[in-house]
């Protein structure tokens, strides 16, 4: 991860019951922020990240950014798009603090993201708004989540089992089950990539085999042959100058489906293919904004619009708002297809609706420091 800029700093060290905070502080002249480097605890896992905070003085509303699937750095940077980065620093800039931080594992964050699950991610939220808390320049009633994609199942998750959370953000968050949510985008990404209709069944099949493989525990070697087939079946559809790199089909393609199965029985596969977001979401009462993007292909719009309101609905939660952003992508970048092979060719910033989106949803349900 590239580091943030450098500041002056000043070493703190406290420890309140069992929780440990480091914090180094600073301020620029050149930024309408200052920033502190600060570290917390969830059990035996230590997680490092960065605090942006206004310059004015006062107590500050404040949001928690909570990152997709996969280890992310606290900047979320993603071919050179620095997502989270990007939203802090605009949201400081506008009066609000931000605490953004490495995923388990990454950069001075310690533990390990694969056997970790969304619900130890929805922990590790809890404990870095209980930081918050304690901080004399933090209003403790005005702490909410921002969740991309995977954070989107994280933050209502962790609002169950810590109520206090004042608001949430979901910023293209599923609202139907990992299963559910696999098959969709699967589909649209494979017809995106001009797949044949066998190939996009087979891989389907072969997707919903290892969902049931994964609630039952049954059924592993079926799974393991269906798969060597569809990717002899693949082999088969290669352009003839790709099929010459592959001088043995049956052996290659029974070493790449043991390669793809593998992470599927991780602790954080099954757990994302088996949750459902909505038995959170009918308990949310907090308010809750749901952002989509339009031609995304990762978190269909349409289909978890549709699941995000009817279960907010279910919870009687009035206080909702969805916004389809227009031609934005699953990282609200301004895209042509919406495919993932767009991302590290468009320019690393959001579409012009999506921060003022955010921005002016969040402005009117806290109270900004003049």
């Amino acid at each position: 991860m590239k580091k943030l800029t450098r500041f002056n700093t000043i070493f703190i060290v406290a420890l309140l019951t069992s929780l440990y905070l480091g914090i180094q502080t600073g301020q620029s002249q050149n930024k309408p922020y200052m920033e502190e480097e600060i570290t917390f605890k969830n059990g035996d896992v230590t997680l490092g990240g960065t605090l942006t905070l206004p310059k004015t003085k006062g107590k500050h509303p404040a949001v928690v950014l909570i990152s997709g699937s996969g280890a992310q750095n606290r900047d979320s940077d993603i071919v050179g798009f620095k997502v989270f980065k990007i939203i802090a620093e605009y949201l400081t800039s506008k009066g609000i603090a931000v605490l953004r931080y490495d995923d388990r594992g990454v950069g001075k964050s310690t533990g390990k993201t694969a056997t970790s699950t969304s619900s130890d991610f929805a922990d590790d939220v809890i404990e870095a708004v209980k930081v918050l808390e304690k901080r004399p320049d933090i209003n403790p009633n005005q702490i909410g989540l921002l969740g991309h994609s995977e954070g989107g199942i994280v933050a209502p998750n962790a609002y169950v089992k810590y109520p206090k959370i004042a608001f949430i953000i979901s910023m293209a968050g599923p609202a139907l089950p990992g299963s559910d949510i696999i098959l969709a985008q699967s589909k649209l990404m494979m017809e995106a990539s001009k797949a044949s209709k066998e190939i996009i069944d087979g891989q389907l099949k072969l997707s919903k085999m290892i969902f049931e493989a994964i609630k039952t525990d049954k059924g592993w070697d079926e799974v393991e042959k269906v798969g060597e087939q569809f990717m002899l079946k693949y082999i088969e559809n290669l352009p003839d100058a790709q099929k010459a790199y592959i001088s043995d089909p049956k052996a290659y393609a029974k070493m790449a489906i043991k390669q793809q199965l593998k992470p599927t029985k991780s602790p954080w596969y099954r757990f994302f293919v088996m949750h459902d977001p909505r038995k959170d979401l009918v308990k949310t009462k907090c308010p809750v904004l749901g952002v989509f993007g339009e031609k995304d292909l990762q978190v269909p719009a349409k289909m978890n619009e549709e699941a995000l309101n009817k279960a907010l609905a279910t919870a009687g939660n009035k206080q909702v708002e969805v916004k389809i952003i227009k031609d934005a992508n699953h990282l609200f970048q301004k895209s042509n297809t919406g495919a993932p092979t767009e991302y590290a060719t468009l320019p690393k910033g959001f579409t012009a609706d999506f921060l003022p989106t955010i921005t002016d949803w969040l402005l009117k349900k806290v109270t900004i420091v003049k």
